[in-house]
């Protein structure tokens, strides 16, 4: 199956959950303006270079400790057809960065898979680099 396939049939998987909103993140560049008068400017479009193929936002209610609180956590996934299973050098550090923040962040293969791992996301304590210590 192709890796456009895969993320059709993943947006529609996951954007069918009540608490998951996913988007089509593109990222690359073009021109806009008016061809006639040479009046053109590059436009870069989507998140970053390396930034995940699809992007979004999933609810997360936290512990009745924290008051019960439902926050939103933004969520990053990467979509690979089985052939191609390897993630590119400028996609490491955006799947790090996310990570580092409190998000999720995967690569899949499958949209049941995805939805499993975005299903068994637990918070975690981590240390963003360029924060100051708590201590």
């Amino acid at each position: 199956m192709s890796e456009s396939k895969i993320q059709a049939e993943m947006r529609l998987r996951l954007g069918s959950q009540p608490d998951i909103r996913i988007f089509r993140n593109l990222v690359g560049s073009g021109f806009v303006g008016n061809p006639r008068t040479g009046e053109m400017r590059r436009v870069t479009f989507g998140l970053a270079v390396g930034s995940a193929d699809l992007i979004g936002i999933t609810s997360y209610r936290i512990d009745p400790k924290d008051v019960g609180k439902i926050v939103g956590l933004f969520t990053s996934i990467e979509v690979k057809a089985a052939a191609d299973s390897k993630i590119r050098d400028a996609q490491k550090p955006w799947r790090d960065m996310v990570d580092s923040r409190g998000g999720i962040s995967l690569i899949s293969h499958l949209p049941s898979e995805a939805l499993y791992i975005v299903r068994q996301w637990k918070p975690h304590v981590t240390h963003v680099p360029g924060n100051a210590s708590l201590t």
